[in-house]
């Protein structure tokens, strides 16, 4: 099957967020399949979604928004601590600085990523 460029973004954004106990799990096409059902078309039984690591890596990826943001909105969490975990992929960067605050500071997220590469 063929992904559109957008797919492969929401997927690799989920995989980066799969729960360590799913991150050996093989990642199958019927796991894609059953991904993008709920992911684009908000599909409630598109299958059995605990075995499903990018489901569980998309549920995960929701937490971790929510907390960051409360973190950031509190203080105790900067921008900087976020984004100088060593490999953090560009398309994880760019899914930040979309969905936290609703892109309000997709401008400072850009430029702590850019600090943080140029100090490793």
């Amino acid at each position: 099957m063929t992904y559109t460029k957008a797919q492969l973004n929401d997927i690799e954004v989920s995989r980066y967020f799969i729960p360590r106990v799913l991150k050996d799990v093989l990642i199958t096409d019927e796991h894609i399949k059953q991904y993008l059902a709920v992911s684009e078309r908000g599909e409630k039984n598109a299958g059995k979604f605990d075995d499903n690591p990018l489901i569980q890596g998309k549920r995960s990826r929701g937490m971790h928004m929510g907390m960051w943001e409360e973190g950031v909105l509190e203080g105790s969490v900067p921008y900087y601590s976020l984004l100088h975990e060593p490999g953090l992929p560009r398309h994880v960067v760019d899914f930040m600085k979309k969905e936290m605050f609703r892109g309000i500071d997709a401008e400072v997220i850009e430029k702590c990523y850019e600090l943080h590469k140029g100090t490793t």
